[in-house]
This record gives C-alpha cells, structure tokens and sequence, in this order.
C-alpha cells in the first residue's frame, strides 16, 4: 500500500470542501478529478516533480511525459487517448509506454516586448 503525506491528503479534503456534498445532483466523478488533481500538484511541489505513469491523469489533460530510455528519454507533451487506449504526443501514439509524467508547467508571463 502506498502512503501518502498528510499534507497531500489534506489537498485532497480541501479540493472536496469545495463542492456541496449534500447538495442534488452529486457528482462523485467531479470530486474524484478534483482530489486527485490536488493531490497530483502536491506531490509535484513536493519532490522533483516526476511521478510514476500509472498515477497520471487519463482524462485528456495534456501532462509532460518522460518516455524513458528506449525512446531517447527526452521529455514530450501528451496525453492519455481513451479511445485509443495509448498515450499520444502530437496526434502520434507512443512506441513504448512513458514510464513517468508531471503536470505541465505555466507559461511564462506575457511581457512587453515593443520597444
């Protein structure tokens, strides 16, 4: 069994009190998204922010995959196909299966560039 740090089960609590529990129309697969997703930015934060594969997101979220040494082990932008059941970069499903993934850092900031 794997365990986590409290902080990071204390994110996934605090991304749950967001939505009202006893209100209608439960949806338990939202409140699932958004605790894993809190949990997911904590561990990033936490260590060097690579994480094994089978923790990544499969919903379509585009994530930074590392497809490991057979691949050349330089890191792609992906996402899970569902339909395909394959991780894809640009359209194109990977040979071999990443073996680990983080989110995808912000953008820089927009800057002023005229002169």
């Amino acid at each position: 069994m794997t365990h986590l740090d409290p902080r990071a089960l204390e994110a996934a609590a605090q991304a749950l009190q967001q939505h009202d529990l006893n209100g209608d129309g439960c949806d338990w697969e939202e409140y699932l998204t958004d605790a894993r997703a809190a949990v997911t930015a904590y561990l990033a934060e936490a260590g060097d922010g690579w994480m094994p594969i089978e923790t990544a997101p499969k919903d379509g979220t585009k994530i930074l995959l590392w497809p490991g040494y057979l691949m050349g082990g330089d890191p792609m932008s992906g996402w899970w196909a569902r339909l395909a059941g394959k991780w894809v970069s640009a359209g194109e499903p990977f040979e071999v299966a990443p073996t680990h993934w983080r989110p995808l850092p912000a953008p820089p900031a927009a800057q002023d560039t005229r002169p």
